[in-house]
């Protein structure tokens, strides 16, 4: 009878590099487009992120999750919650660049942030807000009322 192997693994959490920045409670939107934009800096193409976070609101890692072309970008959420997942985040908070420097979000950003949403709902790791990054400024969909109400 022919056996079988099976592979043993393990997931680790490498640290790459840290970002230093002053306050790690982020309790606005505009608190963690300063973070964000301080790592990103300007991009020629769109970067999809997550911002692990504490049960207190506190910021502990960033991860990019998917670097696109210079208007889209491919997001899955098992590639979302991954590192949300491994690192034993209470909540996330989503990111990703607009390199036209044009804050509205596209109907695809908008789609797969409910689809986020509704996944995070099963996997119990809230989801705060979804905060495009431009050069000089940002949207956070909190802040604008899109699928961060109570019935969505």
């Amino acid at each position: 009878m022919e056996k079988f192997k099976i592979d043993l693994i393990s997931l680790k959490v490498c640290h790459e590099k840290k970002i230093e920045f002053l306050d790690h409670q982020l309790s606005s939107p505009n608190k963690v487009y300063n973070v964000v934009k301080q790592f990103l800096g300007v991009t020629d193409r769109e970067y999809f992120g997550v911002l692990m976070m504490s049960s207190a609101n506190t910021i502990y890692s960033l991860q990019i999750c998917s670097i696109g072309t210079v208007d889209t970008t491919i997001v899955h959420p098992r590639e979302v919650f991954k590192s949300a997942i491994k690192t034993n985040a209470s909540k996330i908070i989503l990111f990703h660049s607009h390199p036209s420097n044009n804050l509205n979000p596209s109907q695809y950003d908008i789609d797969v942030t409910k689809s986020l949403i509704d996944v995070s709902k099963i996997i119990q790791i809230p989801i705060l807000d979804h905060i495009i990054i431009c050069e000089n400024d940002y949207y956070s969909f909190l802040e604008h009322d899109i699928l961060f109400k109570e019935e969505d």
